[in-house]
């Protein structure tokens, strides 16, 4: 599958309505295992959710995990999506317009600006690389805080090895991936200096240690694959 050739790569990474358009093409192109972990997710959130559980998903793009997590053996779930691109709402709304059997509330907004009610389950999927470390801290208190007593959060996070060499390995497999899958060397180089300014990334124990620091007991990993780590944390 070729990159899409309207998709344009800015010197600023933003998700605009030109990538939103092209965002579920690229993901696939940009994320290894992604159909993988989107359905390890929906089966990690059967163990936390009840009939009429309330989940958030933190940055929910184009619907995705909205409609992975819909088809979960439980009823009247009340599912939020948080995203602050309008395009990626639309889009979504369009996706999730047919699930019937689930209450699909969708937000544009600063999800830093939105009071959580208290929820079983949280979703952030690549979301908090593109804060700071003030705002990571401060978004993982808030979804901390709203979790119910043995509830849980979900989350991938891109990360780097503390091994420079192992760091090394990662980045040129990673880049052999998206050149297998049809990205150009040119866009692959576009794209990593267009992250340059926006992304923060940390170790992996460094993350760990953030966690348990914010307060969450029980914390471990269920999905790594190069820099890429998926968290499950519970209260």
């Amino acid at each position: 599958m070729k990159l899409n050739k309207n998709f344009k790569i800015s010197r600023t990474w933003s998700f605009n309505a030109k990538v939103s358009k092209v965002f579920d093409d690229h993901v696939k192109q940009s994320i290894p295992l992604y159909k993988e972990f989107h359905s390890q997710i929906s089966k990690i959130a059967e163990f936390y959710c009840k009939d009429e559980s309330l989940i958030y998903d933190l940055g929910c793009s184009t619907g995705n995990f909205i409609c992975e997590i819909s088809n979960i053996k439980r009823n009247n779930l009340s599912i939020v999506g948080i995203d602050n691109s309008k395009k990626m709402i639309d889009i979504c709304k369009k996706k999730t317009n047919k699930i019937k059997k689930n209450k699909i509330t969708l937000i544009c907004d600063d999800m830093f600006k939105i009071n959580f009610k208290k929820c079983d389950l949280v979703i952030c999927c690549l979301v908090l690389p593109f804060f700071s470390r003030g705002r990571q801290e401060l978004l993982i208190k808030k979804i901390y805080k709203s979790l119910n007593n043995h509830g849980a959060a979900i989350i991938l996070n891109k990360s780097i090895s503390k091994f420079p060499h192992f760091e090394n390995i990662f980045n040129q497999l990673y880049s052999d991936f998206k050149l297998r899958k049809g990205i150009s060397s040119r866009d692959v180089l576009k794209k990593a200096q267009s992250l340059r300014s926006v992304h923060t990334l940390n170790t992996t124990d460094d993350d760990l240690f953030f966690l348990k620091k914010i307060g969450f007991k029980k914390t471990d990993i269920f999905f790594k694959y190069l820099n890429f780590t998926g968290f499950i944390v519970e209260k």
